[in-house]
């Protein structure tokens, strides 16, 4: 085997994430769908929210932006694996 030219702590910290990211699940395609109506919809409320903070409707707004800004995090955390199983897959 070829010697590592890196510290003991960084193999063990890219185990640690190697680890992590397998057990996130793939999304399936609704889901991804689902995730990316709510990234919008949180980006829309966002833009909303920065021309009047003040407006009725603001407590609502930052619910949205809150559920988009988890969908975008499901979204990244779902895909993390997806470029090593691409490249398994490719002759």
């Amino acid at each position: 085997m070829a010697d590592l030219d890196c510290e003991p702590a960084d193999v063990t910290a890219l185990v640690a994430y190697l680890r992590d990211i397998g057990q996130h699940e793939l999304l399936t395609l609704e889901e991804v769908s689902e995730h990316s109506y709510w990234i919008e919809a949180g980006l829309l409320a966002a833009e909303q929210l920065s021309g009047d903070p003040g407006r009725p409707d603001a407590g609502d707004l930052r619910r949205i932006v809150t559920l988009g800004r988890d969908s975008w995090h499901r979204m990244i955390e779902g895909n993390l694996r997806l470029r090593k199983f691409i490249e398994v897959q490719q002759p």
